[in-house]
Order: structure tokens, then C-alpha cells, then sequence
């Protein structure tokens, strides 16, 4: 059963709106508190929440294109899933990890990887390795598309740039932050910037920094950035959400709010104007026309880093850990692509690395075949088997939780995972830290 709340204005509020001041008094954050709370909000329970695992973990993003899904998932995996059908078709993006997606006007899809960004037109990849043009950030996400078509991007480490179909552009000599955590672009085209140290507005090569030390900015930490038609800006932080109306800054906390907790990782707002968040453990909010709808819950407790809406309405989503989930129940249909398949027993490097308490170990197989992944530690003795049996050609992944045979916590230190494959033996390094 959903519970309904109720939120009444205060009489001071009430007697303000009777007064000849309302037009004036209601401009700006005022107008928008009023829009988000003179409404019933409504808590939502029971959400049937679908996990899905056939795609290999971790995922890192997702994009929809009118009934398709497209993600990232493994090592260099590009998936698409057809959410009327279930067919799954993979695609081999020669090794490289895939951070973010981004689909363009033509359809064609945008990935950033470590290094890369690369070019899908739903035949070929196009790579355009970054070093070559001068750029040397490291973790290309946060990539978004301005008004004039200019694809902007993001770094882990050190600046961030954009792509005008022509030239490469990169900035990284501004006193921001060296991670971008988000990039959003603005009615007025106005680039938003994320950081660990506050929000950065970026406009004609100038920069402005707001930060709790130098503005009205209330947050430290910038986690996501949307903005609506009314060109609003929609701050998760770890304070909670934060609304920027050019002018003022309005708070949304667990204290004067339906929001569960403070900790909101990601903003997305949908093609109807509707506002989605992704709460530390598990939350979901929907925001709309002023109706507040807090979700159930996922059942694995992970926080929603990535929201996006079918065609349908449905929700998906990626948690913090990498994990797809839907309110849609879909029967995939997994179909390989031999599009840049690997020939060969391929390896791929563990995420995180390092890790604690856990990582992810994916692998690929050409042809069907008896294989033995086991960890070992640097004097040589077998710690763990994670995977000793016959599988079947095409991906597969494993998680190693730290533990021995016995399932006691191994010690911090260096860590080697050894597969063999038939007569194929292939070994990488792994590091656990406590």
C-alpha cells in the first residue's frame, strides 16, 4: 500500500500569498518551493525490482534510444538489448573499458573510455585516442552535447575539453578540481561542471567557481547536474539536492523533505520534464509537478549512480556496484555479434584494482573449453579457485570477495588470477587493500 503526505504551507506563507508582495515574493526559489511542496507527495511501496546478470558486471552506463537499451558492461563490452524483444547483441571494443555513453542526433553512439573516445555508427568503431591531440586526461566520462553539437567530456583526472566534429578542445589549466564528476549544459548554453570542491559554471573560455568557502553554494561535493525547461540546475550532492535558479540556491534535505537520506548520487531528468534521484541505500525519488514519490528500496542496498526511462516509462538503472536493474521483467535473448570478437582466450584486468572488500574478473573465450581461474598470492600458493569446469565460448565474469578456501579474509597485498584455458595459461596482477 502507498501512504499519502500531506505538506501544509506555514501560516506565515499563507498570509504572504493573500498579501500584495505574492508576485514579488514568489520569484525564483520561493515560485519553486511552492511548486514542490504545496502538492500531496506520495511514498511508494512493493516495487518488484528486476536484477539483471546476463550482461556480465559490472555495468557502467546506459543510454536509451527509442525502444533500444545500450551499455557498457565487462571490460570492452558494448551491449544492445531490445526491450520489446530481449535480443542482446554484443560488440568487442578491442579492450577498452567503456565509462560512458552518449548517442548523438544521427544515432551514432559516443563512448569514453580511459584514454579514447570512440565513434559507433552501428557498423564500424571510429577511435580517437586522446594523447594524439594533446589532450592527457585519464577516465572519459560526463560526456554531453551542447546546442551547437559540440560533444563535451570529462576526466577522472584533469580537465575536460569538447569535440567539434573538426578540432579537439581541452582546458587544463583553470584552478578547478582535477576530477569532473558531471557535465550538464544549460538553456543558454552555459556548461556545468561537477567536482569534488564545488560546481564550476563554464561560459566563453570564462570560469566561475562556487564552493561552500567562496558563495551560497551549501555543498562540498558535486555528485550529478540536470537542468529542466525552466532552466533550473538540479545539484545531487552529498548535502542533499540542491536547485540554482541563476540567482538563488535552494536545499532539499532529509529534514525538510520527503528525501530518505542526504546522500543523492545521481540527477536525471526525463523528456516529460519529470525528476528522477538515486539515493544512498538503494533510493529512488521521483519528483512530479510538485508529487514527491519515494520508491522501495532496491534489495541489495546499492545506490542508483545512472537513471534513465524506456518508452515505456519503465526505470533502469545501474547501482554504484555495477549492477543493472529495472522495473520491466524482460527475457533476454542473448545473441553474440562477431564484431571484433576476440580470436583468442582473452584476460581482461579486474575492477576495481585496487579493491576492498571485492572485485570483478571477466574473461572471454573463443571456442567452448575446460578452464581453471584460480588466485594465488606472490609465494605461489593456490589462495582461492573461483571457477574450475567447462564453459562455453563468449564472456564471462566472476567476483572474487577477498576470502580463502576456508573463507577466511585474505591479508592486503599483491594478488595473481590465473586462467587456463585448455593449454592457454594467461596470469594478471590484482591488489587488495584494507
Amino acid at each position: 500500500m502507498a501512504t499519502l503526505l500531506n505538506l501544509k504551507l506555514p501560516r506565515a506563507l499563507n498570509r504572504l500569498i493573500k498579501s500584495t508582495n505574492f508576485k514579488s515574493f514568489f520569484s525564483g526559489v520561493c515560485l519553486l518551493f511552492l511548486l514542490l511542496f504545496s502538492k500531496e507527495s506520495l511514498f511508494a511501496q512493493n516495487v518488484d525490482w528486476q536484477f539483471y546478470q546476463e550482461f556480465g558486471l559490472p555495468v557502467h552506463s546506459i543510454a536509451i534510444e527509442d525502444s533500444l537499451l545500450w551499455m557498457s558492461a565487462g571490460w570492452n563490452f558494448l551491449i544492445k538489448l531490445n526491450l520489446n524483444t530481449g535480443d542482446t547483441t554484443f560488440y568487442s571494443v578491442d579492450g577498452e573499458w567503456i565509462d560512458d555513453i552518449e548517442i548523438d542526433s544521427s544515432g551514432n553512439k559516443w563512448l569514453g573510455t580511459m584514454q579514447k573516445i570512440i565513434k559507433f555508427d552501428n557498423h564500424s568503431f571510429q577511435y580517437f585516442n586522446l594523447p594524439d591531440y594533446g589532450i592527457n586526461g585519464y577516465g572519459t566520462h560526463a560526456l554531453v552535447f551542447d546546442s551547437k553539437g559540440n560533444l563535451w567530456f570529462g576526466f577522472d583526472s584533469i580537465g575536460f575539453g569538447y569535440y567539434d566534429g573538426t578540432s579537439w578542445h581541452y582546458y587544463d589549466d583553470y584552478d578547478v578540481a582535477l576530477t569532473i564528476s558531471d557535465i550538464a549544459v544549460d538553456q543558454k548554453n552555459v556548461k556545468w561542471l561537477g567536482t569534488p570542491h564545488g560546481l564550476v559554471r563554464f561560459y566563453d573560455d570564462s570560469l566561475t567557481y562556487y564552493s561552500s568557502t567562496n558563495s551560497d553554494f551549501p555543498a562540498y561535493t558535486v555528485n550529478s547536474i540536470a537542468v529542466d525547461s525552466n532552466n533550473y540546475k538540479w545539484i545531487g550532492t552529498y548535502s542533499g539536492l540542491i536547485v540554482y535558479d541563476d540567482s538563488s540556491w535552494t536545499v532539499y534535505n532529509k529534514d525538510n523533505s520527503p528525501l530518505p537520506n542526504n546522500n543523492v548520487y545521481t540527477v536525471y531528468i526525463d523528456q516529460n520534464g519529470t525528476i528522477w534521484l538515486g539515493l544512498d541505500l538503494g533510493y529512488l525519488v521521483e519528483i512530479n509537478n510538485g508529487q514527491w514519490t519515494v520508491y522501495d528500496p532496491l534489495s541489495n542496498g546499492e545506490a542508483p549512480k545512472i537513471i534513465r526511462i524506456d518508452h515505456q516509462g519503465n526505470i533502469w538503472g545501474v547501482t554504484s556496484k555495477g549492477t543493472l536493474f529495472s522495473n520491466a521483467d524482460i527475457a533476454v535473448n542473448i545473441k553474440e555479434q562477431n564484431l571484433n570478437l576476440p580470436s583468442q582466450v582473452v584476460l581482461y584486468p579486474n575492477f576495481p584494482n585496487p579493491f576492498n572488500p571485492s572485485t570483478t574478473i571477466n574473461f572471454y573465450l573463443p571456442k567452448n573449453s575446460p578452464i581453471n581461474l584460480s588466485v594465488f598470492d606472490l609465494s605461489g600458493r593456490k589462495i582461492k579457485t573461483l571457477i574450475n569446469g567447462s564453459l562455453k565460448a563468449g564472456k564471462h565474469c566472476v567476483q572474487w570477495n577477498g576470502l580463502d578456501e576456508q573463507n577466511n579474509l585474505t591479508a592486503s597485498g599483491v594478488y595473481f588470477y590465473v586462467l587456463k584455458a585448455g593449454k592457454i595459461t594467461k596470469v594478471k596482477k590484482m591488489l587488495l587493500i584494507k
